[in-house]
């Protein structure tokens, strides 16, 4: 793919910028509250040649990204989210997708993610409680302040997530030092068990099989919770595995093995000619065999 700039007709003022990688292009040159026909058309090409597009520096208010969308075709009203919520109020066709970066998130209060089948909110078993959590230290012989490192590897959810975590922290009387690391560091140190605390995605919901494993660096050991993943294993009954699935997470949320933040959301950006893309990924992979180009 060329990387040289592609320009529209001098009136219009649109420049496309190629990446000159596999796709991508920055459009400058445009407000896209105030497009023309033929500026739209420029853009139409540009998506369809680069696949994706980036734009810098608009000021769109809601009704102005839904205007700007349509040109491209009929929308479909958001869908209703896991946790109740459904489209920008007054907009039904915008639908809002957070990884949670700000300290207004939702809580999904368990290793397992609300989509999946047999999950429990265990929210109200650890609720974010100050006088609670100072006292139970207190109870545990801590002086305070107690310091910590909070060991943070590159992705974004870390680096930024860690910054609410260390100032909720502070609010008990914890000072956590945020020690911002590489992956080759995150993956010699916490997750060969040396760390205080840190902060990491775990992608599958069935992973929970890792917390009987007594080696695994955040070093859960527990017979009762051993003994329950050994009868979900051995158990063929759907309604019996459906329970012992709840009990695992409650398990897990009543020994306070981890903190579980929310769902970390799974972005895919792809040419609408390939066919084939989960939707949503029963694993954190794509199964290459399924696509195909139309």
């Amino acid at each position: 793919m060329s990387s040289a700039a592609t320009r529209t007709n001098p009136g219009d003022e649109i420049i496309v910028l190629p990446t000159g990688a596999a796709l991508g292009a920055e459009v400058q040159g445009v407000d896209l509250r105030h497009l023309n026909d033929a500026q739209f058309i420029a853009i139409h090409r540009a998506w369809l040649d680069h696949a994706v597009l980036l734009f810098r520096g608009q000021a769109l208010a809601d009704a102005d990204l839904i205007a700007f969308s349509r040109r491209f075709g009929g929308l479909d009203f958001a869908p209703v989210q896991e946790n109740g919520r459904a489209s920008v109020e007054g907009f039904p066709e915008l639908y809002v997708v957070s990884n949670v970066l700000g300290a207004d998130g939702a809580p999904i209060g368990s290793h397992y993610v609300p989509g999946a089948f047999g999950y429990v909110d265990t929210t109200g078993i650890n609720p974010f409680n100050i006088e609670k959590a100072k006292a139970l230290l207190k109870e545990a012989g801590v002086a305070l302040p107690l310091n910590v490192t909070l060991t943070l590897p590159p992705p974004a959810y870390a680096r930024k997530g860690g910054e609410i975590i260390a100032a909720q922290l502070a609010k008990v009387g914890i000072v956590a030092k945020i020690e911002n690391v590489e992956w080759a560091q995150w993956l010699s140190g916490p997750f060969k068990g040396n760390f205080d605390l840190t902060v990491i995605s775990h992608v599958e919901p069935l992973d929970f099989d890792r917390y009987g494993d007594t080696t695994y660096y955040y070093g859960y050991d527990s017979k009762a919770y051993r003994d329950l993943l050994t009868t979900y294993n051995g158990t063929a009954d759907p309604k019996g595995r459906l329970k012992l699935l709840g009990d695992i997470q409650r398990q897990l949320a009543t020994d306070s093995v981890n903190a579980y933040l929310f769902q970390l959301p799974q972005f895919a950006v792809a040419n609408k000619r390939l066919k084939g893309l989960w939707s949503s990924s029963p694993i954190f992979a794509n199964d290459l065999g399924a696509l195909s180009w139309q």
